[in-house]
């Protein structure tokens, strides 16, 4: 009986080649985008899972009002594992980007220093050495799998020297241990892994400093306990910290413990060969889209399979006067869309890995359909393709199998693209495909206003060096010499460069609360390169006296003290290391981090000497190759030993939304997927509509009417469904935006009318090619063939 049942469905497939296609084509389309939706998700899922005790371990930051300090003291560790029993074990790293030696080449590479217990604290397998001995040296380095291959090829690294410069200095060390490519994604990543006590060798007494938070810190707490520790939290920062209260008696600065098991999806803080968490939003993004995939594909089943009810109304009747009963022609149309939907479920497995590695730099992930180490996605993929052949082919089952014999066989059949349910789909394909498309719009948008606002200064050709305290006289040298090309318009130093290098101070208030404030440190050319505008006073200038008490601030820095008439104005408290400095000059605001922040309070400090700096070099129009390699020889005149380092503002600027780009794109290629099926299931509709109506339409010909008025006549019901679906799309999905991703950015762009214009004239475009195709074919053809059986 089962393989009767499918050698029919196979015929019935060959009979309908054409709706079979497309039923074909937007149900693989469905079940691949639900496959990669999975695969996605049980990636994300999956991260940081490999480490034992994952649940048990947390991340350690500071958190001073609305402001969040990613580290902790050098004494943190020691400390917290003394007073509360509940902490089992601690680990301190922190980062150094520095140049790496292998061989008599050098590279510019991020090392992280770690205490000794790194490799027992976390679960990472060695491919080479031994995890218990591999850092109790210390000029021992571990290094990943991807340095190993990258600079040793396929020759044993263990033993290999390379040289780390440290501290000024190019020390050896020798490499004790290769770590395999852990299992699942990992938010804890590094290429180099020495000792912390490098760091310290000539430093010792920084190990008993509470007021820098330049270690990344972790701790192990007890099952059960982690309540119990978060509340002695304010007490023990309170009691080693000894920073002043706030006014009300709290702390002004606590320890936070974030876990680690929540740090990828909960956008965790970057830290020390920690990586920064992302959105768990994203996740939800992606399940959601793929979910109206593939409810656009079984609808558009459900209405072509209901549209063809008339071709099978007498196979219906035969069957039922050679007595099928109807559960049996139930059985057979839910066979026919099973049958279908495996088939769908084959064509899913090469598309989706297609799609995976079209899209591997879009997702941000690595991952393959052919992967069998997760067998929970692939049954639940094998769920979800059964329960859509059952749902898809439910509804044309119970009414196919409904139909008396006798109305079989005279044609009263009347379902299929004029009753309500078939109407009600159709509305909810073109709401879904309104909101994917507002969405897509919003997305692009904010995106293109993001990377086109006007920042408060000029971020295009603007090459950015970036030098440490060994190479301080250089860096003055080299600017002096570019200075002089006609391809460099202006030269600068500055302790930061936007995105890197941020300093925070805090500014004592009135009542003994504490403001955090940004503070960069600029020499006399800053403003002039950046282009920035002074609103009142006068920039630094050469003249002026150096490290002295002068200070600039923001426009913000002035609001938020009060200080309108602060030129001149001498403040009575201590701002950093600058005491009761004399503001000279105000400028006007700037965008000094990402546009999803507001504009915080920043001041200038006039430093020509700075120990870290950045040399940032404006390069005239067209003259940014020419200029960069007159930079170079420079450099390699100068800095023999070191490898020429740099990157251009704007791209570093742009980078920080590398995450919203990517998911603009991820819905813009959804919103093609979705309009494209939905024109797939319109245009099968609108040809049985049509073919339905072929009589109707010859008369109409024979009578006088017109090419226009018969497919006005045949188009009016769907460019009606269009309009009440745009009006109840329309306000979910404004709610959807403004709610859910446009409420993350302080500067944002307008949802203004030409979005929802754009939606409108989309779908009804994507509706005037499917349904007019059909309908100018059937109006232009010869009523006398279409009247002849009459």
């Amino acid at each position: 009986m089962f393989r009767s049942h499918i050698r029919t469905a196979l015929r019935s497939f060959r009979k309908n080649s054409f709706i079979s296609v497309i039923n074909l084509s937007g149900l693989s389309l469905g079940l691949a985008s639900c496959l990669v939706a999975g695969l996605y998700i049980r990636h994300e899922l999956s991260a940081d899972r490999f480490h034992h005790d994952i649940d048990a371990i947390y991340h350690v930051s500071a958190s001073m009002r609305d402001l969040n300090i990613n580290g902790t003291p050098y004494p943190f560790a020691e400390a917290i594992e003394k007073d509360l029993p509940a902490i089992t074990a601690t680990l301190r790293t922190a980062n150094e980007e520095t140049f790496v030696q292998i061989g008599t080449e050098r590279f510019k590479h991020d090392v992280v220093l770690s205490d000794p217990n790194f490799l027992s604290f976390f679960t990472f397998s060695l491919r080479e050495g031994n995890a218990a001995k591999a850092l109790t040296g210390l000029k021992q380095v571990v290094i990943s799998d991807e340095i190993r291959q990258k600079y040793f090829g396929a020759r044993n690294a263990l033993g290999e020297v390379l040289r780390i410069q440290l501290n000024n200095e190019w020390v050896d060390f020798m490499v004790s241990g290769v770590v395999a490519s852990p299992e699942a994604y990992s938010s804890i990543s590094f290429d180099f892994l020495i000792p912390l006590e490098n760091r310290y060798v000539n430093d010792q007494a920084a190990k008993s400093d509470w007021s820098s938070f330049y270690i990344t810190s972790f701790v192990k707490v007890a099952p059960g306990t982690i309540g119990s520790v978060r509340e002695v939290l304010p007490d023990f920062s309170d009691r080693h910290l000894q920073r002043k209260k706030n006014p009300d008696g709290t702390p002004s600065m606590i320890f936070v413990l974030r876990s680690l098991a929540d740090h990828h999806l909960h956008e965790g803080f970057q830290g020390a060969g920690l990586l920064a968490g992302r959105n768990i939003k994203s996740l939800y993004v992606f399940a959601g889209v793929s979910l109206i995939i593939l409810l656009l594909a079984c609808f558009n089943f459900m209405n072509l399979t209901s549209a063809q009810a008339s071709r099978r109304a007498i196979e219906v009747g035969v069957r039922k006067v050679v007595g099928a009963g109807r559960l049996q022609l139930v059985r057979q149309f839910l066979i026919e869309a099973l049958v279908l939907s495996a088939f769908a479920a084959v064509l899913a497995l090469g598309l989706a890995e297609l799609v995976l590695l079209a899209c591997r730099d879009m997702l941000g992930v690595s991952v393959s359909v052919f992967d069998w180490s997760h067998p929970e996605v692939y049954a639940g993929f094998a769920i979800v393709t059964i329960i859509v052949g059952i749902l898809a082919g439910l509804y044309p089952a119970m009414i196919l199998s409904g139909l008396s014999a006798l109305k079989s066989f005279k044609r009263y059949l009347t379902i299929g693209g004029s009753n309500w349910l078939t109407r009600s789909v159709l509305s909810l394909q073109f709401g879904l495909s309104v909101i994917l498309i507002v969405c897509a719009v919003v997305m692009w948008k904010q995106h293109h206003y993001m990377m086109n606002k006007d920042l408060g200064y000029n971020k295009e050709q603007v090459l950015v060096i970036s030098f440490n305290s060994r190479d301080t006289a250089s860096a003055d040298f080299i600017k002096t010499e570019i200075k002089k090309f006609a391809e460099v318009v202006n030269v600068t130093k500055s302790s930061s460069a936007f995105t890197r290098g941020n300093n925070i101070t805090f500014l004592e208030m009135p009542g003994g609360s504490r403001a955090p404030i940004y503070t960069i440190s600029v020499d006399d050319d800053y403003l002039r390169t950046m282009d920035m505008k002074v609103v009142l006073g006068v920039p630094f200038q050469e003249g002026q006296a150096e490290g002295s008490a002068a200070i600039m601030i923001n426009e913000t820095m002035m609001k938020t003290l009060n200080l309108q008439d602060s030129i001149g104005m001498k403040l009575n408290r201590s701002i950093g290391w600058v005491s009761n400095p004399t503001i000279v000059g105000v400028v006007k605001d700037f965008h000094h981090s990402q546009l999803q922040w507001q504009i915080q309070p920043l001041m200038f400090l006039h430093n020509r000497k700075l120990t870290d700096t950045y040399l940032m070099v404006r390069l005239a129009p067209r003259q940014i190759v020419a200029g960069r390699q007159k930079i170079e020889d420079v450099w390699k005149r100068t800095n023999a030993d070191s490898p020429f380092e740099y990157f251009f503002l704007d791209d570093d600027i742009n980078n920080q939304y590398a995450s919203e780009a990517r998911w603009s794109r991820v819905i813009t290629v959804a919103t093609a997927m979705a309009i494209f099926l939905s024109m797939l299931g319109l245009l099968g509709l609108a040809m049985f509509t049509a073919e339905r109506r072929r009589k109707e339409i010859g008369i109409r010909k024979v009578l006088g009417a017109s090419l226009r008025q018969l497919v006005a006549l045949l188009s009016r019901d769907y460019f009606l469904l269009i309009v009440i679906a745009f009006a109840v799309a329309a306000p979910v999905a404004y709610f959807i935006m403004t709610s859910y991703w446009l409420n993350n950015f302080a500067y944002r762009t307008p949802v203004d009318a030409i979005v929802y214009v754009s939606a409108f004239a989309m779908v009804f475009l994507m509706a005037a090619i499917a349904v007019g195709s059909q309908t100018i074919r059937a109006a232009t053809q010869n009523p006398a063939e279409t009247l002849k059986e009459e």
